[in-house]
């Protein structure tokens, strides 16, 4: 378990959300986090509130609605069936990470992280053994990458790898980002010109950010020429329109 002490020795370096300072197209940096002091009276109190209290009560409706379940089930860790109205809910759970993960470079709490890591574990164990991650289309018994159109697969998984890269940036954290890199790896995989793979992109755009800082984080080539191919069929008519399952909800044709 870290400790504030600890916290600290891991962001000694600079924290970046977007990190650029390898590129040498680059014409600004942004500033680390972890170097920035908020003292005034209208920012530093409402900061205090987020990790004290905002962050803790969204986990708190994690719990309640069933999101964070939805990983224990999928590990096996408990007996049940997909919970919540939307298949994207997985994403909810990556921004809290993500945030929470921040947010922690400004104000410690042991409670807080303590949630993180806690969250962390039950999505690590959802994992498929080649990489796969998504609890609605796992609980449901759905087709992988069959409705992209509507199913929001890679835009929960630009989420996962953007939550797990705040949290080896903020707090060396590497179970997260082990889920995500092989989530990614997957993608790699899966999708691109070569033959016999899908010619098309996530319905909702997101996979594409976070591919790029994937990218900027570990150099990893592949990653960067994934977002080019997502960015490149978008627009061309390729993202495709059949809803085959009907698991997800097709908005009516307007004339």
């Amino acid at each position: 378990m870290y400790t504030a002490a600890r916290c600290n020795e891991l962001s000694a370096g600079d924290v970046h959300v977007v990190d650029v300072r390898r590129s040498p197209y680059a014409r600004l940096v942004p500033v680390p986090l972890n170097k920035i002091v908020v003292k005034d009276q209208f920012w530093r109190p409402r900061i205090l509130n987020l990790v004290s209290k905002t962050l803790l009560l969204q986990y708190e409706f994690l719990e309640k609605t069933g999101r964070l379940d939805n990983f224990r089930v999928a590990s096996g860790k408990r007996v049940g069936s997909y919970v919540g109205r939307f298949w994207f809910n997985d994403s909810d759970v990556y921004k809290l990470a993500e945030a929470s993960s921040y947010a922690l470079t400004h104000v410690w709490s042991s409670e807080l992280y303590e949630k993180l890591v806690s969250a962390i574990r039950d999505v690590a164990g959802a994992q498929e053994p080649d990489g796969y991650i998504n609890t609605f289309v796992r609980l449901r018994g759905l087709g992988r990458w069959e409705n992209l159109a509507w199913s929001h697969e890679l835009y929960c998984g630009g989420h996962l790898i953007q939550a797990a890269i705040a949290a080896r940036r903020a707090l060396g954290d590497g179970t997260l980002f082990s889920v995500a890199t092989r989530f990614a790896n997957l993608l790699v995989e899966t999708f691109g010109h070569g033959e016999g793979k899908p010619r098309t992109a996530d319905g909702h755009p997101e996979v594409e950010m976070a591919l790029i800082e994937l990218y900027r984080e570990v150099g990893d080539r592949r990653y960067l020429d994934l977002a080019n191919f997502f960015v490149s069929v978008r627009g061309r008519g390729l993202v495709a329109q059949a809803n085959k399952s009907g698991a997800f909800p097709v908005p009516p044709h307007t004339s």
